[in-house]
């Protein structure tokens, strides 16, 4: 690890949604993500301080692009009943807890989690070594995956990633948001309240390459949430954290057998959570030899060769 520490970068915030990428309809990308959410629901209730919190989220339909879209995702997806459900104005807010004025899609067994402690969950009884970056012709092993970000392009110039900036702000909960009982997803979204204070975000800026944390980013993140979610307009910034995202131009991870000797799993965007996970065990059925968990489109969808 190049840092002192386990989730010293975009990894490190305290709390994060896990939802799987919705899409209109099923292919390569959603078979993906739908697969990654099932292990992720698996995997997270089986540690003890994760802060897993499996309250569903509601993803507001703030147009008629999103109506249409989410629409075609219900009818497309073929779920169980009452995993994927679209509920009205009222329904929503009955769900949320609080007042909302759009209608929503709800996904029940969606919710958040603390990413730096998963890592950390993740890092138990593994040898980890800080602030290293090894010569990888020096290393002697059966394997060497690459898992290391927008730095992949050192050994693979040519690989089309790129970091994208994400501030998220911390709110204290008032009178109003303390009934907030699912994630609100709008473009941005907030999760209910821990500890007293909420997470709303986030940013995506692909200019910038700084951490550094912005005024104006708490204020638009602010105005975002206001807009779609106008009974939390008075939440105020108490701070907030930012950190860089990796991803690829077809915004799709890169996970696979990457040629030179070399496997790797980068560029997972904001869908990390879960597609690091999923990209884990992908890994595992390569080294040992298959059969593979995903089916072989999706497979090669995520290769890190297809750019060529």
């Amino acid at each position: 690890e190049r840092e002192d520490m386990l989730a010293g970068g975009a990894s490190g915030n305290q709390t994060g949604l896990y939802n799987p990428r919705l899409s209109a309809l099923r292919g390569p990308d959603s078979n993906f993500y739908v697969s990654a959410f099932g292990q992720g629901l698996r995997q997270f209730s089986k540690f003890d301080d994760v802060a897993f919190n499996p309250c569903g989220a509601l993803h507001l339909l703030t147009d008629e692009g999103k109506q249409k879209r989410f629409a075609k995702t219900i009818k497309n997806w073929g779920w169980q009943d009452g995993a994927l459900q679209r509920l009205d104005a009222r329904q929503a807010s009955d769900a949320a807890g609080i007042p909302l004025e759009k209608e929503a899609l709800y996904l029940p067994d969606s919710g958040s989690i603390s990413p730096r402690k998963l890592c950390h969950a993740y890092a138990q009884d593994i040898d980890v070594h800080f602030g290293i970056v090894p010569d990888l012709q020096d290393i002697e092993t059966d394997s060497v995956i690459l898992a290391n970000g927008v730095s992949v392009q050192e050994h693979f110039p040519d690989l089309p990633v790129h970091t994208v900036r994400g501030q998220v702000t911390y709110c204290d909960m008032n009178d109003i948001s303390q009934n907030l009982k699912t994630a609100l997803c709008y473009g941005g979204y907030i999760c209910p309240a821990i500890d007293g204070i909420h997470v709303a975000g986030s940013t995506f800026q692909k200019w910038l390459d700084h951490t550094n944390l912005l005024e104006e980013d708490h204020m638009a993140n602010l105005q975002n949430l206001a807009g779609a979610v106008p009974a939390l307009e008075h939440l105020k910034s108490q701070g907030g954290k930012a950190g860089l995202r990796v991803a690829s131009r077809d915004h799709f991870p890169l996970i696979g057998d990457a040629g030179q000797g070399l496997y790797m799993s980068a560029a997972h965007g904001s869908h990390g959570l879960l597609s690091s996970l999923m990209g884990a065990h992908l890994l595992a059925d390569f080294l040992r030899g298959g059969p593979l968990c995903l089916p072989k489109q999706t497979v090669g969808a995520l290769s890190p060769r297809r750019f060529k």
